[in-house]
């Protein structure tokens, strides 16, 4: 129910100083029909309330009507049908009323969001190109991880994922969200451009990108790596972008992601100390007027990061605590998977295989679950664990599941593949990767050679294997190849 639009309605009835009607007549003239509206959005009552916008709407003399009330209509309309689960219905309101001057937020952002509920891509698109030219400040505000996971999804539709991509990589679009940025639209974006041949473009996208992450990524793409000097100092990029967080942390106290990413930042840069200390600095339970904006989307990736800065520091013991506190927490409405899946990786590389598939049971018994890139995650420590237990059977079934999936994460196999020893068929996945153009990125980066760390951290299983499967020549062949690794100066 849309209170703010029915408290409207009520406003404009008692401005007009009438007395309320019942809502259980369908009403046939306007003034009757705002009382009534009014009436059942106080009971909530919206069938009642649907009925009565159904037939406004639909008189002819509806479209005279002043804007601001034409959108009080819609917006019930669309509130109740949404309540009511007639996402089509709220769909239809959203979009005509997001073509009336003076459409608020809310219209935009329930048009994408809806749209794209009902997998109508080509709609959800759409409305995005919409708030980029009516709304900026509508597509400023719509939730980036919804965005993120709408550029995933579009992979498989190139047109229209390009038209999304080229409104997001757009210097005009700088998200709400306090700490997140568009590089990695402009990432993606930039290799569709190349992909077409529009180098000057793809340049003009990666000049744009700032994030060190993407940066290090693009210096392996055979596609962009060009752009990228080739003296490039990873360790400065993420101590700059470092320093920027910092700045945007002081300006914005309320907010949890901006500390984040600076505590992130001291990982990558191997100071684990200072980035628990930045970590404990934050105190994200406090509640009133200091409370943190972003505390429901953040605190879960909080967790996941004190975990992060104990498990180098060697505190396994506090670091699955923190762990498990982060998969105590839901994540985008549903059971946690993500603090699940990097809490079984760590139980699994401080040696307590056991613990780490205990960790995974709920996800094996469908109790919690996950994206087709997190269920591969899933299978490849759950494959692993069993390996180290003897259980080869086990470990010989998540093996198949991650040959039946390999695109949904190429290096998952890869990574299991050499947890069980397995050179041969390790070498065989990854020279395929090396060879797919939309793949070799991650492979690259997984075989590339990064500066030692003091993290007390044992390594990821696969990574033991790593160094006799890069002196296989054919794979060395492969990576010559798809452009060749890098070296770079900050931890893996």
């Amino acid at each position: 129910m849309n209170l703010r639009l029915a408290l409207y309605l009520s406003a404009m009835i008692v401005i007009g100083q009438v007395q309320p009607a019942s809502a259980a007549v369908v009403p046939r003239d306007l003034r009757t029909a705002l009382l009534a509206i009014a009436e059942a959005t106080k009971a909530k009552n919206c069938k009642a309330a649907l009925a009565i916008v159904a037939e406004q709407t639909a008189t002819t003399t509806f479209g005279q009507l002043n804007d601001r009330v034409r959108l009080a209509f819609y917006g019930v309309g669309m509130g109740c049908a949404v309540e009511e689960k007639q996402l089509e219905l709220a769909l239809g309101y959203a979009q005509t009323a997001s073509g009336i001057p003076g459409a608020s937020a809310e219209f935009w952002r329930a048009r994408a969001a809806l749209a794209w509920q009902l997998k109508r891509h080509d709609d959800a698109v759409a409305a995005v190109e919409g708030m980029a030219k009516n709304n900026p400040d509508a597509l400023a505000g719509t939730s980036i991880r919804m965005l993120y996971q709408m550029d995933v999804a579009l992979k498989s539709e190139p047109p229209v994922r390009r038209r999304l991509l080229a409104v997001l990589a757009s210097p005009a679009y700088v998200p709400d969200e306090v700490g997140w940025s568009a590089d990695p639209f402009r990432e993606e974006y930039a290799t569709v451009l190349a992909d077409a041949g529009d180098k000057a473009g793809a340049a003009a996208m990666v000049a744009l990108i700032e994030d060190p992450y993407s940066r290090v990524q693009i210096s392996l793409d055979p596609r962009l790596r060009e752009m990228i000097p080739a003296n490039f100092d990873a360790r400065a990029a993420v101590e700059s972008h470092m320093a920027k967080m910092r700045e945007i942390a002081a300006a914005h106290s309320g907010a949890i992601r901006p500390q984040l990413n600076v505590a992130n930042d001291l990982l990558a840069l191997d100071n684990a100390r200072e980035a628990l200390a930045t970590l404990d600095a934050i105190d994200p339970a406090k509640s009133g007027d200091g409370a943190f904006t972003d505390r429901d989307n953040e605190l879960n990736w909080w967790w996941n990061s004190k975990a992060a800065a104990y498990a180098r520091l060697g505190r396994y013991d506090e670091a699955v605590a923190a762990f498990s506190a982060g998969k105590a927490l839901t994540e985008v409405g549903q059971p946690n998977i993500s603090q699940t899946i990097n809490l079984s990786e760590l139980q699994i590389r401080f040696g307590h295989a056991v613990d780490a598939l205990a960790t995974l049971a709920p996800i094996s018994a469908g109790q919690v679950r996950g994206s087709p890139y997190g269920l591969m995650q899933f299978h490849k420590n759950s494959g692993c664990a069993s390996y180290k237990l003897g259980k080869l059977d086990d470990a010989k079934t998540e093996l198949a599941y991650l040959h039946a999936h390999v695109d949904d994460a190429p290096f998952a196999l890869t990574e299991l593949q050499l947890c069980m020893s397995d050179i041969e068929g390790a070498a065989a996945s990854v020279i395929k990767q090396l060879d797919t153009a939309d793949q070799r990125v991650k492979a690259l980066m997984a075989l590339s050679d990064f500066a030692p760390s003091n993290s007390s951290l044992p390594p990821k299983p696969y990574e033991l294997g790593l160094p006799a499967l890069k002196a296989r020549a054919d794979v060395q062949a492969a990576i010559a190849r798809a452009g060749g690794i890098r070296s770079f100066n900050i931890p893996r």
